[in-house]
C-alpha cells in the first residue's frame, strides 16, 4: 500500500501529472541539457514510471516541445493582450515592444536560448523544434495584432508578418545578444527603454497611415 508520502507525490488528475512531468523535464534540460537528458532522467525526477511518461509524451523531441509550449504560453497570454480601450496605437505598441523584451531577457528564455545554441549545431532538429514551438508562435500572435490594427486604419495597410518580424528585430536591437552573452552593461531598464522607444518610433514612421 503506498505511503502517505507517495500519495502526496502522485497527482490524481492528468493535467497535474502532465504539469508535474513538464516540471522535471526542463529542470533535466536547463541543468543538463538536450543531448544529456534521457527519459528515464525525467521520469525519475518526476516520480512517474518510464511507462506512464511515454504515455503523456511519445519521444523526448515531442517531451522538449511541450516544455518550450509551457514557457511560451506563460507569457504569451498577457504580452499582447490588455489593450485599454481607445489605448492610441503607438502607447500600444510601446507596450508590446516592453512585453516582448521583458520576455526575451527573462532569465528563462535566456537559459533556453543558451541551451539550444549549443547544441543546435549537432542537432538540427533540436533548433527546429524550438523555433517552431517558440519564437514562430510568438510571432504569429504579433502578427494577428499588427493585422487588426491595419485592418482598422491604425496602421498603413501592408505585410503583417514582415511588420511583426521587424517590430520585433526594432525593439530588440543588441539587448538580447548581450543578455545571452552576459554583457550586463547597456541593459539597464533606462538602456532598454531607450531602445524600446526608438524602435516603436521608427516602426510607426514606416506604417502610420497616410495623413498622421
Amino acid at each position: 500500500m503506498p505511503s502517505k508520502t507517495a500519495a502526496a507525490l502522485s497527482p490524481s488528475r492528468p493535467e497535474d501529472k502532465a504539469a508535474q512531468i513538464l516540471r522535471a523535464a526542463r529542470e533535466e534540460f536547463l541543468r543538463h541539457g538536450y543531448a544529456a537528458t534521457s527519459m528515464d532522467a525525467v521520469a525519475l525526477s518526476a516520480k512517474v514510471s518510464k511507462a506512464t511518461l511515454y504515455v503523456y509524451y511519445g519521444s523526448k523531441r515531442d517531451l522538449f516541445a511541450a516544455v518550450i509550449q509551457q514557457e511560451r504560453d506563460r507569457y504569451a497570454g498577457s504580452m499582447l493582450s490588455g489593450e485599454s480601450g481607445r489605448e492610441p496605437i503607438e502607447a500600444k505598441l510601446l507596450r508590446f515592444g516592453r512585453n516582448i523584451v521583458d520576455f526575451l531577457l527573462s532569465a528563462d528564455t535566456i537559459a533556453s536560448y543558451r541551451m539550444v545554441m549549443g547544441e543546435a549545431g549537432r542537432l538540427p532538429e533540436l533548433g527546429e523544434t524550438f523555433f517552431s514551438n517558440g519564437p514562430v508562435k510568438l510571432l504569429d500572435r504579433l502578427e494577428e495584432c499588427i493585422d487588426n490594427a491595419m485592418r482598422s486604419g491604425t496602421l498603413r495597410r501592408d505585410d503583417a508578418r514582415c511588420a511583426a518580424e521587424q517590430l520585433i528585430g526594432l525593439v530588440r536591437g543588441d539587448l538580447q545578444l548581450r543578455a545571452l552573452l552576459g554583457v550586463t552593461d547597456g541593459l539597464s531598464r533606462s538602456r532598454m527603454d531607450a531602445v524600446i522607444r526608438a524602435g516603436v518610433e521608427t516602426f510607426y514612421r514606416a506604417y502610420r497611415p497616410a495623413g498622421r
